[in-house]
C-alpha cells in the first residue's frame, strides 16, 4: 500500500546559509598518575571558538578516575565524565593543567570548543525536496510534485536530533492523534523556562524534515530531542560546545539499548577538526547506530570549502551530506570535497517551526540536507531490515541508491576539492522493494 503527497512548488528568493566535514593539584593522585618524564611535555590542543573549558583524554591503559584525581577535590566537583571516549571535561587553573600535561597517562588536553547549527531562516511556502528524493532528475519548474512512500515510512525507527531541542507538540509529529516527538535530553545549563524547549526552531525543523507528517521523509519514525545548545545564543553556557555535544551522544548510546529499535543520529551541526568529537561519533557507530552528519558551510556567506577541515563531517564512517539546489546545483554555502559522501535539498526547505503547534518556516543550509538523508536512514531502516542494520551497510546503501549525475553543477572546478567530489544525489526510489526481515 502506498500514500501519495502532493507537494506544490512556488519560485522564491534564494537563501543563503550552511554548515561543514575527516577520514572519512593532589599530591596522592601523582602516584596513581605518574609524570611524562620520559618525553616531551603535551601541550594543549586550541580550538578556534574556546569555551573556557578543556577536554582532558586519557590513554586507553590508564584510569580515568587517577588522572582525574590529580585535579583534587576542589576542582572534582564540577568535572563531567566522557567514558565513551576515556575523557573529562571541567574548567582547570593553571596549576591543574599542567599536572595533567605532564602526565604520561594522559593522551591530549584540548580546548572545548563551541559549535554551530547549519542554516537560516525565511517565512516562504516552497516545499520540493521530498518530491526531489523520488525523483531521478531535476524537477519541472512547475508542480504539483508528487511523493511516493511505503505505508510503514520509519515506523520501526528511532532518530535522534542532536540540536536545539522539538517543538514535540507541533502537530506534524502527531499520527492518529499521538505525537512521535518525545522530549529525550537537555544537556547544559539553561533557564528552568527553556530548558525543555526548543526556543530557536533550528531542531524541530530538522525533525519535521526526518519525520513529520506532512514534511517528512520518514512519516512513521518516532524522534527524539537531544538539546546541546540554542542556535544564535551569545557565547554562553546555552551554546552547544564539542563537550556537550560528546554527553549527547552517550546519552544516545545508552538510550538505543533500552528501546531495541533501529537508531538515527542527526546531527546537523559542525565545527573546526577535533579529534574528541570524531572519536565519539565512532564510539556511538561502532554501537551499530547510524548517524548523518552535515558536510557544513565555509567561513563567509555562499561560499563553501573542503568539508575535510570539519567535524564532524570528516568522519569517513558517518553519513556527511552537503546541500543542493532546486536547479542542481551545489548549495553555494554548502561544503564540499572528497568527504561528503552525497548532496541532498538544502535551499529553501519548508519544515515545522516554534510559536505554535502548525508553525512552519523556510530554511536553507546542508542542516536541511542532512535531515532528509537521516530520514532516509530511517526509512530503509523499517523497508530493507536487516540489510542496513549495519552503519557500513547503511551508508554502502544510501550511496548505491543514490544517483550520480555528472551534469551536477558543483561549483569552481578549479579547485583541486571540487574536481575529487563526488556528483551523487540522495534518491529514495518509490518503487524500492521491501525486504523486512531479509539477510
Amino acid at each position: 500500500m502506498r500514500f501519495y503527497l502532493i507537494i506544490s512548488f512556488f519560485s522564491v528568493l534564494p537563501l543563503f546559509a550552511d554548515g561543514v566535514p575527516l577520514s572519512k593539584g593532589h599530591s596522592g593522585a601523582v602516584k596513581n598518575a605518574p609524570l611524562n618524564k620520559s618525553q616531551a611535555k603535551l601541550t594543549v590542543r586550541k580550538s578556534q571558538s574556546p569555551t573556557g573549558q578543556h577536554i582532558v583524554t586519557v590513554k586507553p591503559d590508564a584510569k580515568l578516575q587517577d588522572v582525574i584525581a590529580l585535579a583534587g577535590s576542589k576542582d572534582t566537583k564540577a568535572i563531567r565524565q566522557l567514558k565513551s571516549i576515556n575523557a573529562f571535561v571541567g574548567k582547570f587553573d593553571q596549576v591543574t593543567m599542567d599536572k595533567f600535561l605532564a602526565s604520561n597517562h594522559v593522551q591530549r588536553v584540548s580546548e572545548d570548543a563551541y559549535m554551530d547549527y547549519e542554516s537560516t531562516v525565511e517565512q516562504k511556502d516552497a516545499p520540493w525536496g521530498l518530491a526531489r528524493l523520488n525523483s531521478r532528475g531535476r524537477l519541472p519548474t512547475g508542480g504539483p510534485h508528487t511523493y511516493t512512500y511505503s505505508a510503514v515510512a520509519g515506523s520501526c525507527a528511532n532518530v535522534y536530533v542532536v540540536d536545539s531541542g522539538i517543538n514535540i507538540n507541533h502537530d506534524d509529529f502527531k499520527h492518529n492523534g499521538v505525537s512521535r516527538a518525545h522530549w529525550g535530553a537537555t544537556i547544559g545549563e539553561y533557564s528552568e523556562a527553556t530548558r525543555n524547549l526548543d526556543v530557536t526552531g533550528h531542531g524541530t525543523h530538522i525533525a519535521g524534515i526526518v519525520a513529520g507528517t506532512v514534511h517528512g521523509v520518514a512519516k512513521l519514525a518516532t524522534v527524539y530531542a537531544v538539546k546541546i545548545g540554542e542556535k544564535g545564543s551569545a557565547r554562553d553556557g546555552t551554546a552547544p560546545t564539542v563537550s556537550k555535544t560528546i554527553q549527547a551522544l552517550e546519552w544516545v548510546r545508552e538510550h538505543v539499548k533500552t528501546t531495541h529499535r533501529p537508531g538515527t543520529v542527526a546531527m546537523a551541526l559542525s565545527t573546526a577538526a577535533n579529534d574528541d568529537l570524531d572519536a565519539a561519533v565512532l564510539a556511538t557507530i561502532h554501537e551499530d547506530i547510524h548517524v548523518v552528519v552535515a558536510a557544513g558551510k565555509g567561513p563567509a556567506p555562499d561560499t563553501g570549502v573542503d568539508a575535510i577541515v570539519k567535524s564532524p563531517a570528516r568522519v569517513a564512517e558517518a553519513i556527511t551530506v552537503g546541500g543542493m539546489t532546486p536547479l542542481n546545483t551545489r548549495l553555494p554555502s554548502s561544503n564540499f570535497g572528497s568527504v561528503v559522501d552525497l548532496y541532498a535539498p538544502g535551499r529553501d526547505i519548508l519544515s515545522a517551526y516554534i510559536g505554535s503547534n502548525t508553525a512552519t518556516a523556510t530554511v536553507s543550509g546542508s542542516s536541511q540536507a542532512t535531515a532528509h538523508v537521516a530520514g532516509i536512514a530511517a526509512y530503509l531502516s523499517c523497508h530493507l531490515g536487516s540489510m542496513v542494520a549495519k552503519p557500513a551497510d547503511m551508508q554502502s546503501k544510501i550511496i548505491s541508491l543514490s544517483i550520480t549525475d555528472r551534469f551536477f553543477n558543483l561549483g569552481d572546478k578549479n579547485l583541486a576539492s571540487i574536481a575529487e567530489s563526488h556528483h551523487r544525489i540522495a534518491h529514495l526510489p518509490p518503487d524500492l522493494p521491501s525486504h523486512v526481515g531479509g539477510a
